[in-house]
């Protein structure tokens, strides 16, 4: 924490196109820590996307608009990591973030959860992916086909179009 200023400064003034923050928090009580430092990234640092970890268990996906106008978005956390001392867990997921290629805007917000036991993740038995919380907007259900197209029926996921 000692060094988030010069950190956050040096990714708002690198020659980048995207700015992305992986943040990781120790416990609960450092968890605010990171959901304030993720929010002033993107406020105030010109941050796009903020890949929150730590308390290994997803907590809320939250859009956040800039103090430029730009929108951006933190996963507060995705859960937990694939690690063989971590026990089972059904509260993971995997975030994307699609931008338009032209513009570089933010124009969609993923989420597929996951059920994480040690070393290995698997589709099957996550958690409904309208159970993933999101804070300031309402998930949609991917139904499209063509979007599991060579992938097994067991993974599920949302949605939310940036405006």
């Amino acid at each position: 924490m000692n060094d988030k200023n010069t950190i956050l400064r040096s990714l708002r003034d690198a020659d980048a196109d995207i700015r992305i923050l992986s943040i990781h928090s120790w416990n609960n009580s450092t968890q605010q820590q990171l959901v304030n430092t993720g929010t002033d990234f993107i406020r105030n640092y010109k941050g796009d996307v903020v890949f929150g970890h730590g308390p290994h268990v997803w907590k809320p996906v939250t859009i956040v608009q800039s103090t430029s106008g730009k929108q951006g978005v933190m996963f507060e956390s995705l859960g937990n990591f694939i690690h063989p001392n971590l026990a089972a867990k059904q509260k993971d997921m995997i975030g994307r973030v699609l931008f338009d290629l032209e513009t570089l805007k933010l124009r969609q917000v993923q989420a597929i959860p996951l059920k994480v036991d040690a070393a290995k993740a698997s589709f099957t038995g996550a958690l409904p992916p309208t159970s993933i919380p999101a804070r300031n907007f309402k998930w949609q259900v991917i139904n499209d086909p063509n979007w599991q197209n060579g992938i097994t029926n067991q993974l599920k996921a949302v949605y939310y179009n940036i405006q």
